[in-house]
């Protein structure tokens, strides 16, 4: 094999590797997401639920409910700003993903 064919071989594999790399990165950003998710809202719901059945609630379950409330929010912002390989550079992503809090 010539060493021209070996270097554009070479350039299609890296191609290819890569596509394939930055697939499995964004598949695993949306199911971490779509995991994370869930596990606010069934924090939340068994949350909500220890409240009613007690009766009353503190003023600290009602703090927790506004945490479970912004970890959805930045959940949801950042998987609804595309926000994953690719698309904006990484720092601008979690800076977005921690300072939403400060809003």
């Amino acid at each position: 094999m010539k060493p021209y064919h070996l270097a554009e071989f070479r350039e299609v594999y890296k191609a290819w590797v890569d596509e394939l790399g930055n697939l499995l990165i964004e598949l695993f950003h949306y199911v971490a997401l779509f995991v994370i998710g869930a596990s606010v809202v069934w924090s939340a719901v068994v949350s909500f639920v220890g409240m009613v059945s007690n009766g009353n609630a503190s003023i600290g379950d009602i703090l927790l409910l506004f945490i479970y409330l912004e970890l959805g929010a930045m959940g949801g912002d950042l998987f609804s700003n595309q926000c994953h390989a690719g698309a904006l550079s990484d720092f601008y992503c979690y800076y977005r993903f921690i300072s939403i809090t400060d809003c």
